[in-house]
């Protein structure tokens, strides 16, 4: 899900537009622990083919369950735990 956000006002840029593409996503814990039909897998090819290929400026991945999993060249990550 993309959104877009018109920033000029906050950043007192006049009538300038300014878009921020997003994605949020939550595969949900299941798909890593139980990997049914190699959920694991396919979840991080898509996330390994939307990151770089939809212009995506944030994301937000929920209850992504692999240690071992690494993101595209030039994204990084913020883990949180509630």
């Amino acid at each position: 899900v993309f959104f877009h956000f018109l920033l000029a006002s906050l950043l007192g840029c006049g009538t300038a537009e300014y878009n921020i593409s997003m994605l949020m996503w939550n595969p949900h814990w299941e798909c890593f622990i139980h990997n049914a039909d190699g959920c694991k897998k396919q979840v991080e090819h898509l996330i390994n083919t939307w990151l770089p290929g939809n212009r995506i400026d944030f994301a937000t991945v929920v209850e992504l369950e692999d240690v071992e999993y690494h993101l595209p060249d030039g994204w990084d990550f913020v883990k949180s735990t509630c």
